[in-house]
């Protein structure tokens, strides 16, 4: 799943930043960062193949996804059903 924050640009443009890659875990009721991209640059939590992974990367991405999804949770957003699925 892919979780961004946009903003307008002065020129007009909408601008991802931040933009994630989360992975979803429905039965572990459970989410992680896969990689993250801002104006400073591009992080993986995994190599290419998943055969490694960045302890430091992960521990400090997920962090920030904790807190990213509490404040959006608090202003009132949510995940749910789109009427039209009924």
């Amino acid at each position: 799943m892919a979780l961004s924050h946009y903003y307008k640009h002065p020129s007009g443009d909408m601008i991802a930043d931040p933009d994630m890659v989360i992975a979803v875990y429905p039965e572990a009721e459970m989410v992680e960062v896969m990689t993250y991209q801002d104006c400073f640059g591009f992080r993986k939590v995994y190599s290419d193949d998943m055969s490694l992974v960045s302890p430091s990367t992960k521990k400090e991405l997920n962090s920030f996804l904790s807190q990213w999804l509490t404040n959006i949770k608090n202003q009132g957003h949510q995940i749910g059903k789109n009427e039209s699925e009924n």
